[in-house]
């Protein structure tokens, strides 16, 4: 969680991140990864305690569904992101 909780709290003010979530055993994205959920928004505003149970909800529904203990073996969280911008102009 501190992770997750240090990128958010640096996150500017009016950013908004798009995050793409996964898990790898390797700690190298292009080895095999496991996609823990669809592509969500952050902000600086976001609760990091919020996003991680919600990809620790992931992480067991995975483990559930794809029958492996994730409490057996080491894996690296990785969020790949990207700064999405939005004219307000529109709205």
């Amino acid at each position: 969680m501190d992770q997750i909780q240090n990128f958010i709290y640096n996150i500017k003010d009016n950013d908004v991140f798009l995050i793409y979530p996964f898990i790898s055993v390797s700690c190298l994205h292009t080895d095999p990864y496991i996609n823990l959920s669809r592509q969500f928004l952050v902000t600086n505003k976001s609760n990091p305690r919020i996003i991680a149970s919600y990809l620790y909800y992931q992480l067991e529904n995975a483990g559930y569904n794809f029958e492996f203990a994730h409490d057996e073996f080491d894996f690296y969280l990785f969020l790949k992101y990207k700064k999405v911008y939005l004219n307000l102009n529109t709205f």
